[in-house]
């Protein structure tokens, strides 16, 4: 009787050679999508008033950090954008995913499995700019208007620091 490994991520068994080039049993549930999502706009958020504090130190961070949060007063000022564009673009092209998606073990691939282009990661980044992409989330699947358009998936990666449902 083999002993089961509990260090073992839960993919390692249940992932082999004849699934790669289909992503549909891996494809991250929307539990973790929503996580992705939270823990990364408030990353991108954050690095938006730390560059507005060393672009205006004078800036009262308590002022800030409520006009962010509370009344979306710079959600779409050209520096969140910038930092918005330049955060999933750079990470999700050398590395794959997202700070938010290392954090729940997933990872942005295309629908075949295989590491995005550059071209398919900036188009999936242009089209999470689409007016109510997150609808898209509604439907019977957990793939967004996002990954269709660009033929791209999220997937479970066999690495992760939380445990997400």
């Amino acid at each position: 009787m083999q002993e089961e490994n509990p260090y073992e991520s839960p993919l390692e068994t249940s992932f082999d050679q004849s699934q790669q080039d289909s992503t549909t049993s891996l494809v991250a549930p929307e539990s973790r999508r929503f996580v992705n999502f939270i823990l990364d706009y408030i990353v991108v958020q954050l690095l938006a008033i730390a560059l507005y504090k060393v672009m205006e130190p004078s800036v009262d961070i308590p002022r800030l950090l409520y006009d962010v949060f509370v009344n979306y007063n710079y959600l779409f000022s050209p520096v969140v954008s910038i930092i918005f564009l330049s955060y999933y673009i750079l990470q999700e092209f050398f590395w794959g995913r997202t700070l938010g998606k290392f954090i729940t073990g997933t990872k942005v691939v295309t629908a075949d499995g295989t590491s995005p282009s550059f071209i398919q990661i900036v188009g999936r980044t242009l089209c999470r700019l689409i007016p109510f992409d997150w609808f898209s989330f509604l439907e019977e699947s957990p793939i967004g208007w996002h990954d269709k358009l660009s033929k791209t998936r999220v997937v479970m990666a066999r690495s992760t620091l939380v445990s997400v449902p």
